[in-house]
């Protein structure tokens, strides 16, 4: 009865192990940028609630290479670029831009950020209180 108990601990175990890689795997590939939704306040928010930040870059298509964890990603009209990612849970950080993945599956990506404050080139501030990047997998 005890080895039963132990062997069905232990394959629990692995199937736990083997969900928890997925999102990591799940990500790696190619994918065509479809659109961005990003929301401003209109009103007085906590300045405390906002963090500094990147501008996010105006993708065309971003890859993600298993190996070395490496990041390409192409901005239109412009020259490819390559950066490193890291991936954990459910955040995966790309050039010191932290994205919720908030959702993924074979075709579908949306990558989900919110509450920073972009400098802009002028000198001005930009506060965004939400921004949702969707992309689809390119074959």
């Amino acid at each position: 009865m005890k080895k039963i108990i132990l062997l069905l601990l232990l394959f629990c175990g692995v199937i736990s192990a083997q969900a928890q890689k997925t999102k990591a795997d799940s990500i790696i590939g190619k994918w065509k940028y479809m659109g961005a939704m990003k929301t401003k306040a209109v009103y007085k928010t906590d300045l405390a609630w906002y963090h500094e930040s990147k501008a996010t870059p105006k993708f065309e298509f971003i890859e993600f290479v298993k190996a070395k964890n490496t990041f390409n990603y192409n901005e239109k009209g412009k020259a490819a670029l390559k950066t490193t990612y890291v991936v954990s849970k459910d955040t995966v950080i790309v050039d010191k831009i932290k994205y919720q993945i908030k959702a993924i599956d074979q075709k579908n990506l949306t990558l989900y950020r919110s509450f920073y404050i972009i400098k802009k080139e002028d000198g001005k501030t930009e506060r965004v209180d939400e921004e949702q990047l969707s992309f689809i997998k390119v074959q």
